[in-house]
């Protein structure tokens, strides 16, 4: 009688401990599920971001682009002015 005593004690001992790991198991799997809805969260806002920064990227490349090729004309014509200039001296 004393042996089921003494076995049942261990059993609701290792049941106590067993609750607890599980609790502990699922204060973990919360935890860990929250970092993980943030993390998702935080890699969709920087592939915003990214995409935002790739196509402002774009639009300078289209600009400076655009500048060089006035910066061109300009040339040209300021040449052409300096060469009329010339020839109006002669």
């Amino acid at each position: 009688m004393s042996d089921l005593t003494s076995n049942l004690a261990q059993m609701k001992e290792l049941c106590s401990e067993l609750e607890e790991n599980l609790k502990l198991s699922d204060e973990n799997f919360c935890k860990t599920d929250s970092l993980l809805s943030q993390a998702l969260f935080n890699n969709a806002e920087l592939e915003q971001k990214l995409k935002y920064m790739e196509e402002h990227h774009n639009e300078s490349i289209d600009v400076a682009a655009t500048a060089t090729q006035k910066n061109l004309e300009l040339g040209d014509i300021i040449r052409a002015s300096n060469e009329v200039a010339e020839e109006a001296k002669s």
